[in-house]
């Protein structure tokens, strides 16, 4: 629609308002006489103001605002539960947010109070409010302030108490600081981590906008009042007017997509769309549209149908990239800079391109057409960072060209040397457009396959049943319905069906639950099969995955035969180095370190490590898992000392990763904790095993296997410094967690059993002990080919508990036969191999046996020496 036929238009339709509404439909008759097109686009204007009207009626914002003005509680001084008010710092329709701190002294660090106003706090919004608060709980991210606590104030009123968070709105931050293009861009991919982060824990924030973002004085962006939208929205069984209207308190019109506008249903696709305003924001100095009225007509206008013009043309007429100072209700002019010509150019040149398209992937009005994901738009920006094809960049063969060129300076000029002839380059150009091309074409077909199974697993969130009123969903609720309907949607495209299929199986892997997620993954790797051959990265990843599952329930052998196939299928048709290929040299060693032959993962994770330093650098998360794993090798084989190094550097790597760190940093704590604990360094040892207890209590949740690993080390600890009375409850803890989740004679039940044998032993209940020891020893011998050390160790466990019973003849059969094979599988110095020397002296000393006892208290003197 052009300028002036919009004009045209917005007379007509502002005409017809001033006319009683039975005198409408007369009016617009004679004012459009002859004119279908106009007629059609008034009567369209007309229904959507009045669906609209109450979502942006003035009166009600008023009458809200004038509700929330009165105090619910006193200012300063005031009580909230246990926090007592400092003081206000915010307010808005819903309700105010106070500084607050804790009046019990509990702790120091202060807080921010948001509380509901009074007209909003139904037995609905209460029921919501309780129900999604644990699960916002669970958002631990270190760029999302995290909800502390929550409930109702003695009036009825409720709150929630949130992380304070003391910095500046993103946009103020990077202006304050001057921050570059590529440091803006940098930052906004770490707002971006946490977005995809509450995306996948199906959450959606909303009302994404600057002053949700605040940056604090080290430069860490902090997403704000995530999901409290979603908490106090009653969301009416999917109808679209009372979802509107409750989203007039929650979101800003100039940040909120085409969908929210409307009052349609909101997905993902509608924080995509909030970040790419924020990012034109960032880049450009103001947002893409201007609302210069509070007119519902208006607002659907400009956000439905206005096309945001080009960062790389916007800026050249609205300043230089540094932000407007209006408001977030208004949109006034830009303020000017005294950046000249130069600097205008220079940024020009930097949007134009990918920055332009990127941002406008993200604008488009259909949400289909967006980014299929947060994820998927970060990763545009970073392959834009790293001069890699983008997906949102048009196809043409001087963009393809360019990007080689950019990537490959020093290849081109010496081609240039050696290629004097026009033939020559043409030749080289020609090869150049047909691999740009079909990168270009493979990521084409990946983002269209992203693309179809989020809209698919979208739709799930959407369905009848999930949306249904007066029941708490969980995700694995959103998981089954999702698999029970995969293949009957997705029937007719079987390359995204097996995809689903995949996705469907790793999700119900990240849940703990590996019988459904074996099942799945199975289907996966057999339609790939089938529609690619044997032969084929698809078919491998899935064979990876698989091996991941079988992995995750004890099966060693069937997981380390599945690696070894996909490997094989990689290193043929895979080039070198590549993702796919590190990640399985990485799974196939991770498994070997759980073998007999403590040399054997060695050689694989040297490889993945090498191959990972060269695809990502330094500070990657793949190079920080792989250290990690061999240090356990290095572990294995009794280098201490390497193993040390290796973990230490493994932690630090963890600890530089940006946005969410995976879970195998909790794996690294854990082990680093471990490596002190087996130096005998208790002290060292503690934090970081608590630390990784409650990682992996954040990531996964208290019901979760590799939680209850966890336990069993911190329990391990305990048992080490003889505080038995601490260990046992973590042991039990861990070793019902593992009973629910995993398969009945598991590896994974081991160390939780030995702990708990081993604290029942050692506080007098050697008889109950004595059952857990042997229920290990005996999964340990069916479940591993092959006499190990580990098996050695559970025997000596067991060999204390019959020394402490005074079945002296029976301990000594044990002590004999595991000793040799500890002190051969973990060598003369480990902990395990000195803690069995210890228990063949004490035995023979209560046995009344000295000179054996003198015999083995000297291997056990020269053993420390060494």
């Amino acid at each position: 629609m052009t300028p002036e036929r919009w004009q045209q238009v917005k007379e007509a339709f502002e005409a017809a308002l001033e006319q009683e509404p039975h005198q409408r439909a007369a009016f617009i008759e004679r004012t459009c006489a002859g004119d279908e097109e106009l007629r059609r686009e008034v009567e369209s204007l007309l229904e959507s103001h009045e669906k609209a009207r109450r979502f942006f009626d003035h009166s009600a914002f008023d009458e809200a605002v004038r509700a929330f003005a009165e105090p619910d509680i006193e200012m300063a001084g005031g009580r909230i539960g246990v926090y007592e008010i400092i003081r206000e710092i915010g307010k808005g329709g819903m309700g105010a947010v106070y500084l607050a701190a804790r009046a019990d002294e509990a702790f120091e660090k202060r807080v921010a109070i948001k509380v509901v106003k009074r007209d909003m706090d139904t037995d609905e919004v209460l029921r919501r409010f309780r129900t999604e608060r644990q699960i916002l709980a669970r958002l631990e991210h270190p760029h999302i302030a995290r909800l502390l606590d929550g409930g109702t104030t003695e009036a009825g009123h409720p709150y929630a108490v949130m992380e304070y968070i003391e910095g500046q709105p993103i946009t103020d931050y990077c202006d304050a600081h001057k921050l570059s293009m590529v440091e803006r861009l940098k930052l906004f991919r770490l707002v971006c981590s946490a977005v995809q982060y509450a995306h996948q824990n199906l959450v959606v924030h909303r009302d994404i906008k600057p002053t949700n973002i605040l940056v604090t004085t080290d430069g860490e962006p902090k997403l704000l009042d995530f999901g409290i939208g979603k908490l106090l929205d009653p969301a009416l069984d999917g109808q679209a007017v009372p979802t509107t209207i409750t989203a007039l308190r929650m979101m800003t019109p100039e940040y909120a997509s085409p969908e929210q506008v409307r009052g349609e249903p909101i997905s993902t696709a509608s924080d995509v769309y909030s970040l790419g305003v924020v990012l034109y924001e960032l880049l450009t100095g103001h947002r893409p549209y201007r609302i210069t009225s509070r007119q519902p007509y208006e607002i659907m206008h400009v956000v439905c149908e206005q096309e945001a013009e080009r960062p790389s043309t916007a800026i050249s007429h609205q300043g230089s990239g540094i932000r407007d100072q209006g408001s977030e209700t208004t949109d006034q002019e830009p303020r000017t800079t005294n950046r000249g010509p130069r600097t205008k150019n220079k940024l020009r040149k930097q949007l134009s391109g990918d920055l332009d398209n990127i941002v406008l992937m993200a604008l488009r009005k259909e949400p289909a057409r967006r980014y299929a994901s947060v994820e998927q738009f970060s990763e545009d920006i970073r392959r834009h960072l790293e001069g890699l094809p983008v997906i949102a960049r048009k196809d043409t063969l001087g963009y393809r060209a360019g990007k080689f060129i950019k990537r490959h300076k020093a290849g081109v000029a010496a081609a240039a040397l050696v290629a004097l002839t026009l033939i020559g380059g043409i030749v080289g150009i020609t090869w150049q457009a047909k691999i740009a091309a079909e990168q270009r074409d493979r990521a084409r077909s990946e983002a269209a396959k992203a693309q179809r199974i989020n809209s698919f697993l979208q739709g799930m969130l959407s369905s009848p049943q999930v949306n249904q009123k007066g029941r708490e969903i969980k995700v694995v609720e959103v998981v089954d319905e999702a698999a029970r309907r995969m293949e009957k949607d997705l029937a007719d495209q079987p390359e995204v069906l097996a995809e689903a299929q995949r996705t469907i199986g790793t999700t119900y892997m990240s849940l703990g639950m590996y019988e459904p997620a074996e099942l799945h993954i199975r289907a996966a790797a057999d339609m790939h099969r089938q529609l690619f051959g044997e032969e084929h990265a698809e078919t491998a990843r899935s064979l990876v995955y698989l091996g991941q599952v079988l992995r995750s329930k004890g099966d060693l052998a069937g997981s380390e035969s599945l690696y070894r196939r996909a490997l094989a299928v990689q290193r043929k048709v895979l080039p070198k180095p590549h993702a796919d290929l590190v990640e399985t040299l990485y799974f196939l060693g991770e498994v070997l370190n759980q073998k007999p032959d403590a040399t054997a993962a060695e050689p694989f994770l040297r490889e993945a490590l090498e191959h990972s330093r060269q695809l990502f650098g330094n500070e990657h998360e793949m190079v920080a898992k792989t250290l990690m794993s061999l240090g356990m090798a290095r572990q294995f084989q009794a280098d201490l000392d390497e193993a040390e190094s290796l973990f230490q550097e493994s932690v630090w790597v963890f600890r530089k990763l940006p946005g969410r760190r995976p879970y195998e940093m909790g794996n690294a704590l854990i082990l680093l904790g471990d490596q002190y604990m087996a130096k005998g360094d208790f002290a060292a040892a503690e934090p970081l095993l608590r630390e990784g207890v409650d990682f992996f209590g954040d990531y996964f949740g208290e019901s979760h296997p590799i939680y209850a690993g966890a336990l069993t080390y911190l329990g391990r600890l305990y048992n080490r410094k003889g505080d038995y009375m601490r260990a046992e409850p973590l042991a039990r803890t861990a070793l019902k967690i593992h009973r629910q989740t995993t398969p009945e004679g598991s590896l994974l039940l081991v160390r939780a059993l030995s702990i708990l044998g081993t604290s029942l032993t050692m506080t007098g209940r050697a008889a109950e002990g004595e059952s857990y020891l042997c229920e290990a020893i005996g999964i340990q011998r069916n479940a591993l080919s092959e006499y190990s050390w580990a098996i050695a160790c559970t025997e000596s466990d067991l060999a204390e508990c019959l020394t402490v019973q005074q079945r002296y003849t029976e301990a000594e059969s044990l002590l004999s036969q595991c000793y040799p094979g500890i002190k051969s599988g973990l060598g003369e110095s480990h902990h395990r191999t000195k803690e069995a020397l210890q228990r063949l002296v004490t035995l023979y000393e209560k046995w009344g046996k000295p000179d054996q006892a003198a015999k083995y208290r000297a291997l056990l003197t020269h053993s420390r020496d060494k």
